[in-house]
């Protein structure tokens, strides 16, 4: 009796979903590969604006008379903590900002710093402390953290601000609002706004005094607004 010839099996690869992500491509008998992400440009511009929210209505139980903010400093940085960092020493020209309002002493640090590309100074905001300060800055994928300091006025030695924000993190940062950051630079002592008891060098912490951790309960003293703009 004659006999039926049998075709050999022939091995396929797995089978493709119809509902591949479009970013995939799919081989027949080959593993499944994944696009690369389009390339990130080298550089990006961006605007920091530092709105300031501090009033009776906004801190009812603890605004004092005359609340404003000193000159705002921002800095463009690759190392973290170039401008500060909690728990670091205060640098000397932090503590001059966080007691008296004054730039001069940061401003040199931060233009002698070797990881800083940018440092900056706006207006400050005085009483009533509503109204926004604006910053136009570059940044690289190598040097692209932003820093910025303003004193919350009258106080010991208490500022608010932004501490090492990484704008790039294998994509740029596009939009964003954060509140600013509360801060004490440890250099002096006082229960209340307004109070001081100069007590030289210190660390930077969060808030320590009495006075500033009520404040700082009742709601943000300022948010921060990163735009952007190339």
């Amino acid at each position: 009796m004659a006999m039926l010839a049998v075709a050999p099996a022939i091995a396929e690869g797995p089978a493709i979903s119809s509902s591949a992500s479009a970013n995939q491509v799919a081989v027949r008998g080959q593993q499944t590969q994944t696009q690369r992400p389009p390339a990130q440009p080298a550089t990006a511009t961006y605007r920091i604006t530092f709105n300031a929210r501090w009033t009776s209505a906004s801190h009812p139980g603890t605004t004092p008379n005359n609340a404003h903010f000193s000159n705002p400093v921002v800095a463009v940085h690759s190392a973290p903590g170039a401008m500060f960092d909690l728990d670091a020493r205060t640098s000397p020209g932090v503590e001059d900002m966080a007691e008296f309002g004054r730039t001069a002493i940061l401003l040199a640090e931060l233009r002698s710093n070797g990881t800083v590309s940018q440092a900056l100074v706006g207006a400050g905001v005085p009483a009533p402390a509503i109204a926004s300060r604006s910053f136009e800055i570059t940044a690289t994928q190598n040097v692209d953290m932003v820093s910025l300091v303003t004193m919350l006025a009258p106080s010991s030695d208490w500022f608010v601000g932004l501490r090492n924000f990484d704008l790039f993190n294998g994509a740029w940062v596009q939009n964003t609002t954060v509140d600013a950051g509360n801060y004490d630079a440890g250099t002096s002592s006082g229960d209340n706004f307004g109070v001081t008891n100069r007590s030289g060098p210190g660390v930077v912490t969060g808030p320590a005094d009495p006075g500033y951790i009520r404040a700082a309960s009742e709601n943000p003293f300022a948010t921060i607004t990163i735009t952007r703009t190339g």
